[in-house]
């Protein structure tokens, strides 16, 4: 899961997607971005790691790179869901939450 933990709203969605996914016997990894130098090393992470999904927690942070993540993650064919509309316009293979038109991006 990609997301920015220094968002506080992010670390409540981050505990309850923890919470779901260990009632469903599934695991987390979590990949913290705080700032556009961390993409790199996480992008990096995904390709060695190989997950199932990634899933993103979008916030403006992430929202303003998503095209790149999308970019990465289509090259590695790793299925996206995120939690904004426009990652969904933009390739991601589904969004879950609320339409929010004031996101830059």
């Amino acid at each position: 899961m990609l997301w920015n933990r220094s968002d506080p709203a992010r670390l409540l969605e981050f505990r309850e997607v923890e919470r779901a996914a260990s009632s469903l016997g599934m695991s987390i990894s979590s990949l913290d971005i705080k700032r556009v130098d961390d993409l790199d090393h996480i992008l990096r992470d995904l390709v060695r790691n190989r997950p199932d999904a990634l899933f993103v927690l979008a916030d403006p942070l992430t929202s303003v790179y998503r095209a790149r993540i999308l970019e990465a993650a289509g090259t590695y064919r790793l299925p996206v869901a995120a939690t904004y509309q426009p990652w969904g316009t933009d390739g991601a293979l589904m969004t879950y939450g609320p339409t929010c038109t004031t996101w830059p991006g």
